[in-house]
């Protein structure tokens, strides 16, 4: 399967869309399955009692679970909104600003650190918003394969390589629709791998 980052060239009014669009495509390319943890099971209960006391019947939400109350099968759509919106909190929270998009135009026409630091805590949120989500991710093995080639990763062995590699595909996706410099994108890889080298 043939990846299409048609997505990144389209332009959005909101920056969070964007996050939105992009963390559904890379994990429909991705995952092929996946267990949820608890705290992911109860928001979308939550989301969908919220759904349906505002009487919005007619909005189409897709999630099935099982006997046990387990998320066993969710929209893409939802687990993108998700993210997006818990990047938009994160984010505005650090930066001490409402308007994700005014954060991004003053990091593009920012210096070097800025972008470096923007990428950096980016990858933070996304590898902690994914990980507060998914209690079990099995993927592709040649594609999880491929981008630890790509991000240099192929001697390293991680318990959570799953989840460092589909944060940095998001990532990659980010920088290249904000055309952030490469060097800050290869900075924040050589951080995660300092900092996994200094805790194995």
């Amino acid at each position: 399967m043939l990846k299409n980052n048609d997505y990144i060239k389209k332009v959005y009014r909101k920056f969070s869309k964007f996050i939105e669009i992009a963390a559904i495509r890379e994990q429909e390319y991705f995952i092929l399955d996946a267990k949820y943890t608890n705290e992911f099971n109860i928001k979308v209960k939550e989301l969908l009692k919220e759904i349906e006391l505002e009487g919005k019947n007619n909005v189409e939400v897709s999630v099935i679970f099982d006997t046990k109350g387990d998320i066993v099968l969710i929209d893409g759509g939802i687990i993108g909104k998700y993210i997006a919106n818990c990047y938009n909190y994160s984010i505005g929270n650090y930066y001490k600003e409402d308007s994700l998009n005014r954060i991004v135009r003053e990091v593009i026409n920012g210096s070097d650190k800025a972008q470096d630091d923007f990428i950096r805590i980016s990858y933070a949120v996304i590898y902690n918003t994914i990980g507060s989500l998914y209690k079990e991710i099995k993927c592709k093995k040649e594609i999880l394969r491929q981008y630890k080639n790509k991000f240099g990763f192929y001697n390293n062995q991680y318990e959570d390589e799953v989840l460092i590699v589909l944060s940095l595909l998001i990532l990659e996706d980010i920088s290249k629709y904000i055309t952030i410099k490469p060097e800050a994108f290869l900075s924040c890889i050589q951080h995660i791998k300092d900092k996994k080298n200094v805790t194995n």
